[in-house]
Order: C-alpha cells, then structure tokens, then sequence
C-alpha cells in the first residue's frame, strides 16, 4: 500500500489472536498505523478519532460482503442500502421515525420492566452449581428488550437472539460464514415483513407499529431499518455484558466493593469495562478516492480500520491504560459506538441494559466464581464469549 516503513499486523494468525492488546501496544509503539494483509490500522485515539468523523470515508457495506462470499441475494440488496450505508437528507429521514424510541426519557420507562426481567433469568438459575452466563442470561436480555419495543411476546426471544447472532458474521469478513448469514437474513426479514403487515392492519404504540405507518418510508426501507435496529441492539449487547462480567469475575474485591458502592460506580464500570473490552475491536472504513491517512497514501477502494481496541488502550489518553480502573477520568470520545453522523442510535440503550443486568448480578450475587474456563471469540473485528461457565454464590 505504501513504500513507508510500517509495523506489520497479521489479523488472523494465532500470535495476533492470542494477545490482541499487547500485539497492538507494540506496533503503536513504533507507528500510529499499521499495515496487514487486509489494509490499513490506525491505533492511536487521535488517528481513529479523525478517521470515525472522516466524511471521505465510509462503511464500505459492499466490500464487506464481498470479503463474507456475498456478492448477491436478499441480503447483498438490502445491507448495501441500509442506513449504515446513508448519508445527508436520506440518513436524517430514515433515523427520523425511530428517534424518539430511544431518548433518555423512553429508556428511563423500560429501565424498570428491564429489571424485572433480569431478575427472572437470575431467579431461574438459583440453587444450581454452574450457569452459562452468555448463553443463559447475557443472550437474552438484549433480545427480550428488543421484542417488548415491538410488541412481540417473550416466545419470540430465541428466535431475535440467534439470527442476531448468525447475521453478524458478516463483520468477520469470512466466506465460511455466508450460509449461515444469508440463511438468518431470510428468516429474519421474513419474520418483520409479516410483524410489519400485521402492524399496518391493527398499529399500536410500539416501533414496528411507528415503522409500518411511517409515511416517509417506503415498505423496503421498513423492513430493512428494523432488520437493522434489531441486528445492531441484539448480539453486540450481548457480548458486552459478558465481557463486562468476564473482567469482574477475576476482581473479586472490585465485585463486592461494586455491590454496595450505588448506581453512579456501577455506570463507571460498565463505561470502564467498554473502554478496556470494546465488543467492537475494529471499525471498517473505506473510501472511494485516494487519499492520506495519517500521511500515508491510501488507494480508493482500500480498507482503513479504527483499532478501537487499541485507541482506548492509548497511553497518550490514559495512565496504566491496559488497567481496569473505573472512576478513571473520562478523556476523549469513547469510540465502540462510532463518531459522528453514524454514532449508534442505541448507544445509550445499550448502556441502560449492561447498568441494569450488572445491577441485578450484583444485587443476587455476593460473590461469582468460574465454573469452567470462559470460550472467547477467536476474532480480530469483533469480541465476545461464546461461553461464560460460572458458579454464583446467592446473597
């Protein structure tokens, strides 16, 4: 890409996976960019920051399903002009509908019923010796969430959280994955197609009723905005909780300081665990004209990530930055939710849901042991668990 002498990344080799933090670390040391096989990364804050709110670059949805094996179909249509991929007028109109489902005031309302419902997934597995923390609690929550703002019933749960799950992969930028994406993406618009219809026919408060009646929309642009709102609220949710209780488990004496330390320090974990492991550890940008980044050249049509991971690892932003220390001075903008005209609409209800279910845990838990090592996703764009065995003592 560039005759410029750059540290080398190899995103997918086993060195990289194993230690994604330090192999980072080093490369910033010698550059604020990298270069891999797949293009250009930048690491420090300053460098992602610039390239999030970067006009010239953008998602690069079509690439991205180029690099998964998906070159055409229902999915290939509808993802390449969702509104990761709007801009102007278009992005305004199509966020326009469903900006009020999530305003502070709207969140406060479903923060109750939230509790709730954690409170049963916690209840439920009362007495037993190990619990699957991702897959039998974390997993649903987000999905729970996302039903009741549409109006479906709680039988409705499995179905959000595992197609969530399977159409996601496509940020994995593997073919392998492809079966599965488009197969989930079928079922998937199938399912709001029909909730839409029975929306349009008898429409109530929620947002599929909002969508279906939404005369700035046309009925694609329905379908694909709630694919997408449920696609993006689910399975990265998820993830996140999991990671944050992953970090807490190993911290005991954080854990039952946290646990009669008030709502304020448990929002200051949940922001901590988010800087230290971002569900989202790469941002995708492409571009369509040459241009530099960071001084260096790059070609249209190249990719250019925003290392989140390594950004919020910066030691030019935070002291002892490879630390968990909530409370720690709030400098430079967090960027799992991206910057600028993209910021995620959800951010602030994926926040609500991780300071709830914390809340809960730490409210039900005394204490959390491991039951079993945790499975971590073996991935350079995203992390997650796909198992997290635990072994909670009950207060």
């Amino acid at each position: 890409m560039t005759t410029l002498s750059l540290p080398a990344l190899d995103p997918t080799s086993d060195a990289f996976l194993d230690d994604q933090p330090a192999t980072l670390a080093a490369a910033r040391a010698q550059a604020p960019v990298a270069e891999s096989p797949f293009g250009l990364h930048v690491l420090t804050h300053a460098g992602c920051d610039a390239l999030l709110r970067d006009p010239r670059l953008h998602p690069g949805v079509a690439k991205l399903c180029a690099a998964s094996g998906i070159t055409g179909g229902r999915f290939h249509e509808d993802f390449t002009t969702s509104l990761l991929t709007a801009s102007g007028e278009r992005h305004r109109r199509l966020r326009r509908p469903v900006n009020p489902f999530f305003t502070a005031r709207t969140l406060e309302r479903s923060r109750v019923w939230l509790r709730d419902y954690v409170v049963r997934l916690v209840d439920d597995v009362r007495g037993r010796d190990a619990v699957d923390l991702h897959g039998e609690i974390a997993a649903l929550i987000p999905s729970a969430l996302f039903c009741r703002m549409v109006g479906v019933g709680e039988s409705e749960i499995p179905f959000v959280a595992r197609v969530s799950d399977a159409v996601l992969r496509i940020f994995e930028k593997d073919p392998a994955h492809a079966p599965r994406i488009t197969a989930a993406y079928d079922e998937l618009a199938d399912w709001c197609e029909d909730l839409l219809a029975l929306r349009r026919r008898d429409p109530g408060d929620d947002l599929a009723s909002v969508l279906a009646t939404a005369d700035e929309l046309t009925p694609a642009e329905q379908v694909n905005l709630l694919t997408t709102i449920l696609e993006a609220s689910t399975d990265n949710t998820s993830n996140q909780l999991s990671l944050a209780v992953d970090l807490l488990v190993d911290r005991p004496d954080t854990w039952a300081g946290l646990r009669t330390a008030g709502a304020d320090a448990v929002g200051a974990a949940v922001d901590e665990a988010m800087r230290l492991l971002p569900r989202v550890t790469t941002g995708n940008r492409t571009c369509d004209e040459d241009l530099e980044v960071l001084g260096v050249p790059v070609p249209a049509g190249s990719w250019v990530f925003a290392s989140v991971l390594s950004a919020q690892r910066d030691p030019a932003l935070h002291d002892d930055p490879d630390a968990f220390r909530p409370g720690r001075p709030r400098v430079g903008a967090p960027l799992l939710f991206g910057l600028g005209p993209h910021y995620c609409i959800g951010a602030g209800l994926a926040r609500m849901e991780l300071e709830v279910a914390l809340e809960v845990f730490l409210d039900r838990w005394v204490a959390v042991d491991r039951a079993a090592p945790a499975v971590r996703f073996r991935s350079w764009s995203q992390d997650g668990l796909v198992t997290l065995p635990l072994a909670p003592r009950a207060a």
